[in-house]
């Protein structure tokens, strides 16, 4: 997202990084079983987006709940998402 403008950050991003990982966050690593999952994401309908891919497809191997109000990947459904918009 940073390199292609689409995110700005305040540090440089090895410092942001520094930042965010902390004993409350855990780094997933791309395994056999998520790379797999990818791969099945196209034809179940999801975008080509191989960001996106490799975030739902963790969520999906791990069974866990995104927290994202991306509307292409709410649109798409196939993950639980942890999202609350506020209508006013």
């Amino acid at each position: 997202m940073v390199e292609l403008g689409r995110l700005e950050l305040s540090v440089p991003l090895a410092e942001f990084f520094r930042l965010a990982i902390s004993p409350e966050l855990t780094v997933l690593p791309v395994t056999p079983a998520i790379a797999e999952r990818v791969t099945a994401l196209e034809v179940e309908g999801f975008h080509k987006d191989p960001a996106d891919q490799l975030i739902v497809a963790t969520a999906l191997v791990h069974g866990l709940r995104l927290i994202s109000n991306d509307t292409r990947i709410r649109q798409w459904g196939g993950v639980k998402l942890l999202w609350r918009t506020t209508r006013h």
